[in-house]
């Protein structure tokens, strides 16, 4: 037969024609003649003078095939005849012309061809214009016949017949099909040609597919036959979204090209071609989509694609993979490592529309979803939200609200009234998706083109083939175009609009024309020469259906384009180049009608299945189960979204518009569609965009239907619904109507096995699993069937909803069960047994079987994804089993990963035997431990190691305390561990039991761990400790046994010897926890106990006002806290600093193991807080138990008279001396606990809360009293201040600095008011003279109680006015002025004429010193010296050095003060009469006893009385009875002892009882008879009872009285000082030279000063003798009308009146001195320093709330270091030191912050490691390794920039850009923004250049002659 074929196509093609070759097969009238030619009996060749159009037309013969006889049928043969005429006229001409027939030599008879002019083309005449009447059978068989040869004229060329001998005859050797490049249309061949990029739009079977193949044929055979060394292979990419469509154009290529090679190739070359093109397609039943092994050729990354990759045939999600976009995107959504299979991204992430259908769609709001399509929503979600142009604009990768409503209603008019609702689900599916972890395609875009922008990783592809391309989304046009190196010519796209109407997508070619030529336009390259823009090709011609369906469906898209133009792309219109059947449109048809099921089954009677070439198509799910219910299982049916992509012979669409959501009304829309007669007739609503928006959508589903049949197409619907399409068809005769009396076609028909094989593998390739099943039921193969069915399985366990609340059973059952079943189908194959296997093993892993799954994957030789399903289940063993026998087969990073993942799970469970096992040395398994923070294991490993140390030294670094002790003692032959477990017992009890903390508090009776500590320290051995370690052992045991001696002991001797202030100071704390009981203790005891406290808080003060508590060691024992950072400090648990660590006091609080994390300016202000709230109330509450002590307060009447009236009562609280006691050293103690006290309260001076000031003020004045009355006490015998020997008081000098603060504060808040101001006074400036005069005397004129405030009872009636005598007082005290001792005499006549309140011991100090300046004046006046002057010892000390200051004193009142002390003696002898004003201690004197009064009287007044005589030189007359009235009358002369002085008569009475009473050791000072060495005589030292003292000077006075005797110290109490405190003596004004006459100043006062608004009165405290009083007692009233002016002038008499001349002057004078800021002036200071404090506030607010206080604290650490280095560095130029100083710091503080942070989340990461479920384990190792890098890094570049680094000695501000940038690409990896500010500020200052600034030119001078004429002027 293959001969005879030979031999006739010979013949025929050398133009011998006889009857036989040439027979007419076609009737006469037939337009272009069919032959045929007789080959064997009954075999004949079909064919046709045919004329094809190259350069010139050619006459050619065209075979149609080799027929039997009764295959050639006449009148199928007429109906060819007839459809090639449709050609043309010129055509028909040409082809029945006559033949020339050759007469030539041995060609004779031939018939020779001939050659016409090219032949003009002329449209396709209509099918029915020329079609002869066949029967509808005949006419299938036409169209059937030209679909498979004639009418797709896809006809093979053969040039020569050599050719065609060598290719059939080569294939038919190798038993292979053998395809060849067949002829195209003249549109397609231009479309092929095209040399540049273009756009091809056309139906499906238009042949886009065929030119882009033919296109990369041809290119790729010009290389073949071209290439050289220089020439590189072209690089093809064909690109198509279907992987089935990708291998079937692959594979049509390949044969192609294999044909064109197989020429020039042997039969053997041939079969090994064959061979291999067989073994690429035996594949097996399975998805072509998921099959791991497809493209494995295939590099993983663009980089790596070579020439002989190319040409490609991928899917764009394949691009995506080799461009790592999706690699990208699935890192930022997930940090899974690699050895964890169970990773979303490696599941079913990517949200497919059958995912978002059965996962997402549920899931939304029924009332939002209610009458919305699925499809369509998702299709608006994905192509126009996220998948559009304006989606590359803006941050986010979706438009926003406003972005979307602003869409126009006509370009995307598919949900234009429901856009918010659109919006509001589309929030939603964002939400879903990103708490699920999916992706889908738009999300995979937008990261391939993040990845892109940085650079094509790799060699540009040269031509990009993108076929389907309305399936992408718009915006992956430009990932496609970016990969192509020449977009010019480079990029061919080809798509079905159609398609795009279906599915409601937004994409159509002009928006991606005008999206490319947008592209092109902002980001294309420079051209050298203009380019033509790419050409839109349309392609009208369908070769696979016919006219009667094409006609049909285009009048669909007549009516789109009609009402929405904008919705599709217009194009020519489609036509079929053969006529068909149109389709039936069945109306009138209903369920009972009887002929119903005649299409449906059959007329017979007996049921007849769909064929395989039919289906059934419905408008949705629910449709297709009613239907299933009526046919049962027959027939395939699909939903009209199922059907895309599908074509079938015949379709059936069931109620379409019965089933659609549209109503009546809006279907009677598409009646405008008709002509205006029709139209009139049929009455059509008026067209509404919006409104009819629906029937938009539906049109396009209608669309789809219609053009899934190939021949028949029947429309079946019970509706009303459909009767305005059934209208406008037939207005078109596009359809034929078939009514229940008419004739009903036979639509089921029956298919062969082969048949439904061959459909089963279509829908199988299209994922129609269902309806695949059925088929390969029909086709008998159940082992398909049962694959199909694993397949289904699959599919529905995918679309079965995943509830993310639970397990979701149903959704793993549906999974096991599709497990299961391909676990089976493995079983009973071969070829696709691994296939199987592996998905089998991935639907056990989706059922949460990983241990099936594990094995089904070694079944499937998959050891990579076994390994690590056994890992991810945990079964460790197995996973390293598999590793260990399939290394080399795995992938080694996988395998490494679990490899050292098992590792960790193995010491984590501490099975270190195995774990062992994995490691080649124990140091490499101690590295690894410590690289994991595995410090338990560790320590487990180490000590089974015998290395006890490094062990107890990890248990000690991560704060197991107790655990290190006990792994030291276990080193027992090793002396250091001993001692390194004895400190560390220590300190964790110094953690345990920190300042403040008592054994028996309940926070240590809780802490377990410090019992256990305790009871170790007890059964502690001490044997080879030291002794700082032993005693620090004592002190703890000490506590715990609340043993105080033992504590004092050892607190000296850790202060003496071991100098440990912190264990002395703690010692110290425990003993006064309770206060030892001091109230019955003397003086002795009372001091010592008082130095071991003053120790003790002295200690405490300086630990809280440390300048860096937190750096001091001390402070971290003693509170339990040590050093963490540099800025943070570590707070262990369990101690009371860690309770007060809160996030409200640290807001920079972090949490760890062992305690917290605190900044070091939050922990200074606790510690702070704590010491000195601890300080304060220690001393407190010490100060309180002071008050009550009796040493300190001694009883008068007991020391003057040796017995006590309350004593005998028992109501005495004053300590009883024994008189034979030393009296000085009494005096010293008493003095010295005094000082003591002072300094104990001074310790929390500075910190008393302001709420309690005024109780500070009131404990100050308290104790300065007490140590004006101690120092100056009420009677002699107990002391004076001439007994003071400060060498008896250590504290002395220390106490000088807190009495001058306390006087200084108690001066300037006293005020004139109350019964105890002027007591207060007098005590305040006397010590304030004694203690420091250089200041008294400038700042006591100041005082508000002196200068400012003047209560009427203090104001006497002067010559000129009012006067003060306070300032008579101060006149008096400082004793420099003539008038000095008038003007006391006049204070103490105002005093006791007016009854001002004041203290009786005071005022009697004021007289007996008046008296001794009155003496020593008068002498001074005379010239007489001291001789013969009689003056007790206490006086002359205190008196002798004024002697020479004395001269000039006016003495002319000793009568007024005479008659003041009369007074005096007689209110306080006559008790209750006149006296209330005389205070003892606060209270009035007459209530005071008896005791107490006779002191005064006899020791102080009468004595004044003797003295004075002698020395002032009074007549000795009789005493005046008037002075000695009072004594005679007192009811208690008869039991006073001194009642003998009112008896005294004479002066000479008064000296002798005095003499008598100073030699019989009486109350009296000594008394001493003075004598000038020159004019002394044995008559004169005869005087009894006295003792006598003969001077030479009067400075040798002092050291005669009492050789050896410490006198009072100066009055600074310093040697160095040039006062005496016993002179009392302020020197407030400039004191004129002796013997000058001093200009005396006016002391009065003419305007009284208002005291100041914020002045306050303070009364001093009442100095009873109950202890609580200073608690009780409250200012007095104040009466306002008491600061008064003076009386008139008129109401006085003046007895003194040239005196008060001198006294106002004088009084002037020290006003005028004392000047002050008006009142003004201080309101204005106060105004101002308000405002500016309110400034810093308010400034330091906002910085804290715009910088956190971590990062405020590093910034300003880090810059006083850089401020500390610069100053020690040279700097030639100034430009690196404004560096230095400036922005570099803030890069220093950025590296700073990011080391804290990553140290902190390396310490979280390996604590979550520890804790962490084994799936956990790759992500945090992950996690902890990426975080030691990242230390790495910060630490590399913090020594790069720290100050002292070498950069900044070299200057090189080039290199320390580097590094800045550096920093900042580090900063970037860690998601964090602390340090975004001094990021910024560094990087700005540092890395970024700055602007040059443009220089503006300076305008040139104008030197024309206009402006030299104006110069000049008219002179030139």
């Amino acid at each position: 037969m293959f001969d005879i074929f030979i031999k006739k196509i010979k013949e025929l093609s050398n133009g011998h024609f006889s009857f036989d070759n040439q027979k007419v097969l076609t009737g006469p009238d037939t337009d272009v003649l069919i032959y045929e030619a007789k080959m064997t009996r009954d075999t004949r060749l079909a064919y046709q003078i045919d004329c094809v159009p190259e350069f010139e037309s050619t006459v050619i013969i065209k075979l149609f095939g080799i027929y039997t006889h009764a295959q050639l049928d006449k009148r199928f043969w007429d109906g060819v005849g007839y459809q090639l005429g449709r050609k043309g006229k010129e055509y028909r001409t040409r082809c029945t012309l006559d033949r020339i027939t050759s007469n030539v030599g041995e060609h004779a008879h031939i018939i020779l061809p001939k050659i016409f002019p090219p032949l003009r083309e002329v449209p396709v005449e209509s099918p029915s214009s020329r079609l002869p009447d066949l029967h509808k059978d005949d006419l299938e068989k036409v169209c059937a016949h030209f679909r498979v040869s004639l009418l797709l004229e896809k006809y093979v060329t053969f040039s020569q017949v050599r050719n065609i001998l060598t290719d059939l005859k080569l294939g038919i050797l190798a038993d292979a099909d053998v395809s060849h490049v067949f002829d195209v249309s003249a549109m397609e061949k231009k479309i092929i040609e095209h040399p540049f990029s273009c756009y091809v739009i056309g139906r499906s079977g238009t042949g886009k597919t065929t030119t882009m193949l033919f296109k990369m044929l041809g290119i790729e055979r010009s290389f073949q036959l071209m290439q050289n060394d220089a020439m590189h292979r072209p690089r093809q990419m064909f690109v198509t979204q279907s992987r089935v469509l990708a291998e079937k154009v692959k594979e049509f290529f390949m044969k192609l090209h294999e044909s064109l090679l197989s020429a020039d190739k042997s039969p053997e070359e041939i079969k090994a071609i064959v061979a291999a093109r067989q073994a690429r397609q035996a594949r097996g039943l399975v998805d072509q989509d998921e099959e791991i092994d497809w493209r494995g050729d295939l590099p993983k990354r663009f980089s790596d694609l070579k020439d002989e990759h190319f040409p490609m045939f991928v899917t764009y999600h394949q691009v995506g993979l080799i461009l790592d976009g999706l690699r990208q995107h699935c890192v930022q959504h997930s940090h899974e490592a690699l050895s964890s299979p169970g990773s979303r991204q490696d599941r079913a992430a990517f949200v497919s529309y059958q995912t978002f259908l059965s996962s997402y769609w549920p899931h939304f709001p029924q009332h939002l979803t209610k009458g919305l399509d699925p499809s369509l929503l998702f299709a608006e979600f994905i192509g126009v939200l996220k998948g559009s142009e304006a989606t590359l604009n803006g941050a986010n990768t979706y438009l926003n609200q406003e972005q979307y409503f602003d869409l126009s209603h006509r370009s995307q008019g598919t949900f234009t009234t429901q856009r918010e609702t659109v919006y509001m689900l589309f929030q939603d599916y964002c939400k879903m998706k990103r708490e699920r972890g999916d992706y889908d395609a738009a999300d995979r875009t937008h990261a391939i083109l993040r990845r892109l922008r940085k650079g094509v990783p790799g060699q540009l592809i040269d031509f990009v083939y993108i076929d389907e391309a309305q399936d992408n989304l718009l915006i992956d046009a430009l990932v496609l175009r970016t990969i192509c190196s020449n977009p010019d010519t480079g990029l061919f796209w080809a798509g079905d609009t159609a398609q795009t109407i279906s599915m409601g997508s937004a994409f159509r070619f002009d928006d991606l024309k005008a999206f490319l030529y947008r592209i092109e336009v902002r980001y294309g390259r420079p051209r050298k020469r203009q380019q033509p823009q790419p050409h839109l090709f349309q392609l009208a011609v369908n070769y696979r259906s016919h006219a009667g369906i094409v006609n049909c469906a285009h009048s669909i898209i007549e009516l789109v384009t009609q009402f929405w133009p904008h919705a599709i792309d217009k194009l020519a219109p489609e036509r079929g180049i053969i006529e068909g059947l149109k389709p039936v449109f069945f109306t009138g048809w209903d369920d009972d009608t009887v002929r119903y099921e005649q299409f449906l089954f059959g007329g017979s009677g007996s049921p007849v299945d769909f064929g395989a070439t039919q289906c059934i198509i419905v408008r949705d799910d629910d449709a297709r189960k009613r239907l299933r219910a009526q046919v049962g299982d027959r027939g395939i049916i699909f939903i009209v979204y199922e059907s895309k992509g599908l074509e079938f012979n015949d379709v059936l669409l069931y109620n379409f518009f019965a089933d659609a959501t549209v109503d009546m009304a809006q279907w009677r829309v598409v009646l405008n569609a008709l002509s205006e007669t029709q139209e009139d007739k049929l009455k059509a609503p008026t067209f509404n965009d919006a409104r009819h928006n629906g029937v938009c959508r539906d049109l396009k589903f209608l669309y789809v239907a219609v053009t899934r049949a190939r021949k028949n197409l029947w429309i079946v619907d019970s509706s009303a619904k459909g009767k305005p399409m059934q209208v406008y068809w037939a207005s078109k005769n596009q359809i034929q109507i078939c009514t229940p009396g008419s004739d009903v076609p036979r639509l089921a028909v029956s298919s062969t096995p082969e048949e439904w094989a061959k459909t089963a593998l279509t829908l199988f390739n299209k994922k129609r699993y269902s309806q695949a099943m059925h088929c390969y039921e029909r086709a008998q193969m159940h082992r398909e069937r049962a694959i199909t069915y694993a397949y289904y399985l699959r599919e529905r366990a995918r679309s079965t909803p995943a509830n993310l609340r639970d397990n979701s059973p149903s959704r793993e059952a549906a999974f096991k069960a599709a497990a299961d079943a391909f676990w089976d189908s493995a079983k009973s194959t071969v070829l696709e047994k691994r296939a199987y296997f592996r998905i089998s093993a991935g639907c056990y892993a989706e059922s949460g079987n990983n241990t099936k799954a594990a094995e089904a994957y070694i079944q499937a030789a998959e050891y990579t994804l076994a390994a690590q399903y056994y890992r991810k289940e945990g079964m460790f063993d197995e996973a390293v089993n598999v590793i260990e026998s399939h290394r080399q087969e795995m992938d080694h990073t996988i395998a490494d990963s679990i490899y050292n993942i098992s590792r960790l799970e193995y010491l984590r469970a501490r099975k270190l035997k195995r774990a062992r096992e994995l490691f080649e040395s124990d140091e490499e398994a101690l590295e690894f431990m410590d690289d994991y923070g595995l410090d338990v294991v560790q320590t487990i490993y180490l000590v089974e190691l015998k290395r006890f140390s490094e062990a107890a030294e990890i248990h000690l670094a991560e704060g197991r305390t107790f655990d290190a002790i006990k792994t030291f003692l276990q080193d027992k032959d090793n002396l250091n561990s001993v001692r390194s477990a004895c400190q560390c017992l220590l300190d964790a009890l110094w953690r345990g039991l920190p300042l403040g903390l008592t054994p028996e508090s309940a926070i240590a009776r809780r802490n377990a761990t410090l019992q256990e500590l305790i009871r170790m320290a007890h059964e502690f051995s001490i044997d080879d400790l030291d002794e700082r370690r032993r005693d620090e052992l004592f002190m703890f045991q000490a506590i715990v046994a609340n043993d105080s001696a033992k504590l004092l002991e050892l607190g000296h001797r850790f202060h003496r010897r071991h100098g440990n202030r912190a264990a002395a100071l703690r010692c110290l704390d425990h003993v006064f926890t309770d206060f030892p009981e001091l109230l019955g203790a003397s003086a002795a005891e009372i001091t010592t106990s008082l130095q071991h406290f003053l120790l003790y808080v002295q200690w405490l003060q300086r630990y809280a006002f440390a300048d860096n508590p937190c750096d001091d060691k001390d402070i971290q024992r003693l509170l339990g806290f040590q050093n963490s950072t540099q800025d943070f400090f570590l707070v262990f648990n369990d101690t009371h600093l860690r309770s007060l660590c809160n996030n409200h006091k640290t807001p920079s609080l972090r949490s760890t193991q062992k305690g917290v994390q605190v900044l070091r300016v939050g922990l200074e202000r606790i510690i702070k807080g704590i010491l000195r709230e601890r300080l304060h109330r220690k001393v407190r509450e010490e100060n309180k138990l002071c008050y009550r002590l009796r040493a300190l307060r001694p009883c008068i009447g007991y020391t003057v008279y040796g017995r006590c009236i309350q004593m005998e009562s028992g109501q005495c609280s004053r300590e009883h001396l024994d008189t034979k006691d030393d009296k000085n050293d009494a005096y010293n103690q008493r003095v010295r606990a005094i000082l003591q006290q002072i300094l104990i309260y001074h310790t929390i001076y500075y910190i008393e809360p302001l709420y309690e000031r005024d109780e500070q003020r009131r404990l100050i004045s308290y104790w300065l009293r007490r140590l004006y009355e101690t120092l100056n006490p009420s009677v002699c015998k107990l002391g004076s201040s001439t007994d003071l020997n400060r060498l008896t008081i250590p504290e002395f000098e220390d106490a000088l600095h807190a009495i001058r603060c306390w006087i200084l504060d108690w001066l300037r808040h006293l005020q004139p008011f109350g019964s105890t101001f002027l007591s207060s006074f007098i005590g305040a400036v006397s010590l304030y003279a004694a203690f420091h005069p250089t200041h008294a005397s400038r700042h006591v004129p100041r005082l508000d109680c002196v200068r400012v405030t003047r209560p009427g009872t203090l104001m006497r009636q002067g010559v000129t006015g009012a006067v003060y005598v306070v300032h008579d007082l101060l006149a008096f005290m400082n004793n420099c002025t003539r008038t000095a001792l008038t003007q006391g005499t006049l204070f103490i006549d105002h005093i006791l004429e007016n009854h001002v309140p004041i203290d009786a011991g005071d005022i009697c100090n004021i007289v007996d010193h008046l008296c001794g300046l009155l003496i020593l004046s008068y002498r001074s006046q005379t010239g007489i010296n001291l001789h013969d002057v009689i003056l007790p010892k206490s006086w002359l000390l205190r008196l002798t050095s004024s002697f020479d200051k004395l001269e000039g004193r006016e003495i002319r009142f000793v009568d007024l003060y005479l008659r003041s002390m009369a007074q005096l003696l007689e209110r306080m002898y006559m008790a209750g009469i006149r006296a209330e004003h005389l205070l003892f201690e606060n209270i009035n004197i007459a209530s005071t006893d008896q005791q107490i009064r006779n002191t005064f009287v006899a020791a102080r007044i009468c004595k004044c009385f003797k003295l004075l005589h002698p020395s002032a030189g009074i007549s000795k007359s009789l005493i005046p009875s008037s002075i000695g009235a009072p004594c005679v009358s007192s009811p208690l002369r008869s039991s006073h002892s001194f009642v003998r002085y009112a008896n005294a008569r004479l002066w000479d009475d008064l000296a002798h009882e005095l003499r008598q009473y100073s030699s019989n050791d009486t109350s009296f000072d000594e008394i001493i008879h003075i004598h000038k060495a020159e004019v002394t005589s044995q008559q004169s030292l005869a005087l009894p009872d006295v003792r006598h003292l003969i001077y030479d000077r009067i400075e040798d006075i002092p050291s005669l009285l009492d050789a050896g005797a410490t006198s009072l110290p100066t009055p600074t109490l310093r040697r160095e000082g040039t006062e005496s405190m016993r002179a009392h003596q302020i020197n407030w004004t400039a004191r004129p030279k002796v013997g000058t006459p001093a200009k005396l100043a006016n002391i009065s006062h003419n305007d009284t000063l208002a005291p100041q608004d914020e002045a306050t009165a303070i009364v001093v405290e009442d100095r009873s003798s109950t202890p609580d009083a200073i608690y009780d007692a409250a200012p007095e009233d104040t009466d306002a009308e008491a600061v008064a002016a003076a009386p008139d002038d008129g109401d006085v008499e003046y007895e003194f009146d040239d005196m008060d001349a001198a006294l106002s002057a004088e009084d002037d004078q020290a006003r005028a001195a004392a000047i002050q800021p008006t009142e003004e002036e201080l309101g204005a200071a106060l105004t101002l320093l308000t405002v500016y404090r309110a400034f810093v506030h308010r400034r330091a607010q906002q910085e804290r709330r715009r910088t956190p206080i971590t990062t405020h604290a590093i910034r300003r650490r880090v810059t006083a270091e850089f401020e500390t280095a610069a100053k020690t560095m040279e700097w030639p130029h100034r430009t690196y030191r404004m560096i230095f100083l400036g922005p570099l710091p803030h890069a220093v503080v950025c590296l700073e912050l990011l080391h804290g942070h990553l140290f902190e989340a390396k310490g979280n990461a390996k604590r979550r490691l520890v804790m962490a479920i084994h799936h956990d384990l790759e992500a945090v190792g992950a996690r902890l390794t990426e975080i030691k890098q990242l230390l790495k890094e910060t630490k590399r570049l913090r020594e790069a920039l720290k100050p002292a680094a070498d950069l900044h000695k070299r200057r090189d501000i080039e290199e320390l850009r580097k590094r800045v940038a550096e920093v900042s690409e580090l900063a970037q990896r860690v998601p964090k923004t602390d340090w975004r500010e001094d990021l910024a500020l560094a990087y700005k200052g540092i890395v970024q250049a700055r602007k040059q600034k443009v220089k503006e030119p300076k305008p040139e001078v104008n030197i024309g002659d206009e402006v030299e004429d104006d110069w000049y002027g008219d002179d030139i």
